[in-house]
């Protein structure tokens, strides 16, 4: 039976280079957990301020180090995080979960959450001990896009609003290169939102009809209510798909490419990038070097063929929704809470 002091620690970061995916599925998580029970819940991070902002605003604690004791369970959405760091937590918690997007196959962890839609990313070991939660059904959004996911979303004959946003961070500086490649779009609107972390706002136009929004809080509800979306391929194609929004997907690393080749083999999205002149990378992600192999003219064909075809964007949204359902921390937390019964 679960105590009424659950001690809950997260251990995560974001930063310009990872972006704010990993962090968005924690606060997720952890909003979800203390809807249920009464617990304790502390976040372990670098000392990113910006980010470290993020999470204050969601009413969490932060520490630097581990702290004194046992706690029931500890949580990670850590990039390759060791397996020597695993083992020593081990030592000091009920219960480990990490929630990794890597091709690795072997966790010293008790649950491993591997959501995305790639086989090639949702391998695991047979021999390991670790129960592993698969797929999409697993990617942990926040409650706003559960609910939207069940309301009806209405693709309107002609686009009149489009949203751009590269996630947190937006690490091969795309953002500039998509407004000036919609510049000429007259009669629209267009919503630009600009991640915490995003290093080169100042210097984004404030002017040919773009409304910028900075750190916002309803993400979802901005995407469900436009026509079309321009985004990265993090977490934010997820949400894209969750509330039935059209998208064009501008990938910046290997990984982001193989999940966005499976929505779009699904029908849920236009992949800009082919990933012919990517750099080949083992176990990692690195910035790529993007800028030179994407036009502006590659840009606006696409947003204007989408604009032509009203029956090509019901399909899009149709096939996304089928793809997130938005219930996927909803599934880890019961999976999580049933572990320390």
């Amino acid at each position: 039976m679960i105590n009424n002091n659950v001690k809950i620690v997260f251990r995560v970061d974001g930063n310009k280079k990872i972006g704010l995916g990993h962090l968005s599925r924690c606060l997720a998580l952890s909003h979800e957990i203390k809807r249920r029970i009464n617990c304790d819940i502390l976040f372990l991070m670098k000392d990113y301020s910006d980010v470290r902002k993020e999470v204050l605003k969601h009413g969490c604690k932060i520490e630097s180090r581990f702290p004194k004791g046992l706690v029931d369970i500890f949580i990670t959405s850590v990039p390759n995080v060791s397996q020597k760091y695993l083992a020593k937590v081990k030592e000091r918690a009920r219960l480990v979960v990490v929630m990794d997007d890597s091709a690795r196959t072997q966790y010293s962890a008790d649950i491993v959450v591997k959501s995305s839609l790639a086989p090639e990313l949702n391998k695991f070991s047979q021999k390991s001990k670790s129960k592993f939660l698969i797929g999409p059904d697993y990617m942990m959004l926040n409650k706003e896009f559960q609910r939207l996911n069940l309301r009806k979303k209405k693709i309107n004959p002609e686009i009149k609003s489009i949203l751009i946003t590269m996630g947190g961070s937006d690490v091969n500086n795309l953002t500039p290169k998509i407004m000036e490649a919609l510049d000429k779009l007259t009669n629209i609107k267009k919503t630009v939102i600009v991640g915490p972390v995003f290093e080169k706002k100042a210097k984004l136009k404030t002017n040919n009809g773009y409304n910028l929004k900075y750190g916002v809080s309803n993400m979802a509800e901005l995407m469900f209510s436009s026509d079309l979306a321009i985004v990265g391929g993090g977490t934010t194609l997820y949400e894209l798909a969750c509330v039935g929004t059209p998208g064009i997907v501008l990938c910046q690393t290997n990984f982001q490419l193989l999940v966005a080749k499976c929505f779009e083999k699904k029908g849920a999205i236009v992949n800009l990038i082919s990933g012919r002149n990517l750099i080949k990378i083992k176990n990692e992600e690195k910035k790529l070097g993007l800028s030179g192999n994407l036009t502006k003219e590659t840009i606006i064909s696409n947003v204007k063929f989408l604009m032509k075809n009203e029956e090509k964007r019901k399909k899009m949204s149709f096939a996304g929704k089928k793809i997130v359902d938005g219930k996927g921390v909803v599934r880890v937390v019961d999976k999580i809470l049933s572990a320390i019964k």
